[in-house]
């Protein structure tokens, strides 16, 4: 290699190492930028989730205040509606105590008639029979003497 040669590879590797060096500058210079952004990014996202943190115990601590509002009136209404049940079925039983003894009472009265009626069934079926009797026997009587005058001829 000539000293011309020598001296045009010199300039070549400066001018390379020059190009290179503005590179590097630019690519830290790009690198700075990407970890001020990062760094900046960070800090976002670290306020963000304590305020999403702080946010959800408020959310927590409302809901299980809403939960024992809930329940608490829950069971006041329950309360309030066993209550108008249980007086529900005393008046319903009352009612049902009274049309019971009602309906014992128009039965007994139905009975007390019915038997009234029976007994006079009897009674005038009672006279019929005796009637009905007495004409058997006048029959029986009226068949005896025809067999006696038959058997007598």
């Amino acid at each position: 290699m000539t000293g011309e040669e020598i001296e045009r590879a010199i300039e070549f590797m400066l001018k390379n190492q020059a190009t290179l060096e503005g590179q590097l500058a630019e690519t830290n210079r790009i690198v700075q930028m990407h970890a001020e952004t990062q760094a900046e990014f960070i800090q976002i996202v670290t306020h963000t989730l304590e305020a999403l943190g702080a946010s959800q115990q408020r959310t927590d601590e409302r809901l299980t205040e809403l939960a024992a509002r809930t329940d608490a009136r829950l069971a006041e209404v329950a309360e309030r509606a066993d209550a108008r049940i249980a007086e529900a079925e005393a008046r319903a039983d009352a009612r049902l105590t009274e049309l019971a003894a009602r309906a014992d009472a128009r039965l007994a009265e139905v009975a007390e008639r019915a038997d009234a009626r029976i007994a006079e069934a009897e009674a005038r079926n009672s006279h019929r029979y005796d009637e009905l009797d007495a004409r058997l026997d006048r029959l029986v009587g009226v068949v005896e003497r025809l067999a006696e005058r038959r058997d007598s001829v």
